[in-house]
């Protein structure tokens, strides 16, 4: 029987109790990464490659949620971010959209019905995206294989031309003989 696959959701929060929220919540239906730090959110990344979806708080020290999602970015292009945050300030969530690329900025506190909702519609955008990559690779594959392709059919017309300019000259030849 293959097992079915479960998505994959990083949590970042520097609050312990956030941390066991999101775990009691998202682990029935998710994979689930906790971290109480940017750096350990990103060394997973690296290594075990892009989440699903990435829900991190906005203040915590060293990185805020949206610099940890900018640099998520530059690793991980079609990644997913949500940030939740016990503050609104404009800047911060202007911010997030526009270099971040946040798909939800969601403030505490929140229903887990709620924060269920915006996960998995976080989730059908990481889908979406991850489809749009998967299919830009594959288009680059073909383009490159039809690049092979016109030149062998190039030097293959080349080679024709100069078949028939060779099987020409001999009937001129020929021809000339002939006469």
């Amino acid at each position: 029987m293959v097992e079915e696959r479960k998505e994959w959701i990083i949590a970042v929060d520097d609050d312990p109790g956030l941390l066991d929220s999101f775990k009691r919540i998202l682990t029935r239906r998710y994979r689930v990464s906790l971290f109480s730090t940017p750096a350990e959110a990103l060394e997973a990344i690296r290594t075990e490659g892009c989440p699903d979806l990435v829900i991190t708080d906005q203040r915590m020290p060293v990185m805020t949620g949206t610099q940890l999602l900018e640099e998520i970015l530059t690793i991980h292009p079609e990644s997913v971010g949500m940030i939740v945050t016990g503050f609104t300030e404009r800047g911060d969530l202007i911010g997030a959209i526009n270099n971040a690329r946040v798909f939800a900025y969601v403030v505490k506190p929140w229903a887990a019905e709620d924060l269920l909702e915006t996960v998995d519609r976080a989730l059908r955008m990481s889908t979406a995206r991850r489809a749009r990559k998967n299919l830009n690779e594959d288009l680059v594959k073909i383009q490159h294989q039809l690049g092979v392709l016109n030149s062998q059919v190039t030097a293959d017309k080349t080679t024709l031309a100069e078949s028939f300019a060779e099987v020409r000259r001999q009937l001129v030849e020929l021809s000339e003989r002939s006469s």
